[in-house]
């Protein structure tokens, strides 16, 4: 158990040593590569070609484009979108959790909630990649979208984003709070809360400033 502990620990520290540009990599180059080479699976599909090109001489319908996609390369995708999900859950997971154990005594946040938080947003986001799978078969197979599961998804987003800002509010809030070390305020943190948001334009100015401290 001890040893679980431990190498859990061990592996939520990579992620603040991470320089800007590995963490770039993990989190954007690889996924853009991978995406390009299924859209070119895509785009080599002749059907799918064929019934693109002939849809402003002729018409089809949405179905009849999606039904050429072949299931299995839209399930590749959705999995892989999970797995790069997960690999942004876990550096914002490790950033919250290791800035957390360096805050000045003074700054009091609560991690348990940064931690229920961050799990609802990722469940949500993880959920809404398995539902879309799940969407594009019922679309391709010609069936009508099922409204109710539509109605339930919009709120939840809603808080799935809520969550996600506390999150973001959290990890900057605990950022500024080490460089100053006194509890920051929302006017101190705002420019480092948008970097955090605005991903992955923020890597490139807030990792720098983690490497620092974890050094």
């Amino acid at each position: 158990m001890n040893q679980n502990v431990s190498t859990k620990k061990q592996t939520m520290s990579i992620f603040p040593k991470l320089k800007d540009w590995q963490l770039f990599g993990v989190l954007l180059v690889i996924p853009v590569i991978l995406q390009t080479v299924i859209i070119a699976m895509v785009l080599t599909n002749s059907d799918l070609v064929r019934l693109s090109f002939g849809f402003m001489i002729n018409p089809v319908r949405i179905a009849d484009m999606l039904s050429a996609i072949p299931s299995g390369l839209v399930m590749v995708i959705s999995v892989l979108t999970i797995v790069f999900i997960s690999l942004i859950f876990c550096w914002l997971y490790s950033l919250g959790v290791n800035l957390h154990r360096k805050l000045p005594e003074t700054a009091v946040l609560k991690l348990p909630v940064f931690k229920v938080f961050l799990f609802i947003s990722a469940a949500h986001e993880i959920f809404a990649s398995i539902w879309m799978y799940f969407l594009f078969l019922e679309i391709s197979s010609g069936e009508a979208l099922d409204m109710k599961m539509l109605s339930i998804t919009t709120p939840l987003h809603l808080i799935s984003m809520c969550c996600a800002f506390y999150c973001f509010y959290f990890i900057a809030k605990a950022l500024k709070s080490i460089e100053l070390q006194k509890p920051a305020t929302f006017a101190d943190c705002k420019a480092t809360f948008f970097l955090v948001w605005l991903f992955p334009v923020g890597i490139w100015l807030i990792q720098p400033k983690i490497n620092k401290l974890f050094q």
